[in-house]
């Protein structure tokens, strides 16, 4: 009986071990993962900043129309909330198509862009 507990103790150490390196990579991966989107928020910060640089440049806004702009554009979706929320889109078979798909699920055409960021 005690060589038997000893395997099974000996099975459990090397269950745990297991999965603490399965945790690990996890842990990794998630890190990663948060580092990349990390980078594209810096990227697309510094994209609208210099955007709106450009149109300020112009002399014809402010940051005003900026701040309307962003709050009209936050409203579209029904919510102002602080964040652009798209909702499905028509396809031409008629079925509704989540935004995040790149097909339609029932017919398989592509999903419908309605605008360039749509694509983003």
């Amino acid at each position: 009986m005690d060589l038997y507990q000893h395997g099974q103790i000996k099975n459990a150490h090397r269950s745990v071990g297991q999965v603490a390196e399965e945790v690990r990579h996890q842990r990794e991966a998630t890190r990663d993962e948060i580092q990349a989107l990390h980078e594209r928020i810096d990227r697309l910060t510094l994209t609208c900043e210099a955007l709106w640089n450009l149109l300020a440049s112009t002399g014809d806004l402010d940051e005003n129309d900026l701040i309307q702009a962003i709050t009209e554009l936050d409203a579209e979706d029904g919510t102002v909330d602080g964040r652009r929320t798209r909702g499905p889109q028509p396809c031409s078979c008629g079925a509704m198509v989540n935004h995040r798909l790149k097909a339609c699920q029932f017919c398989g055409e592509p999903a419908p862009v309605h605008s360039v960021f749509g694509a983003i």
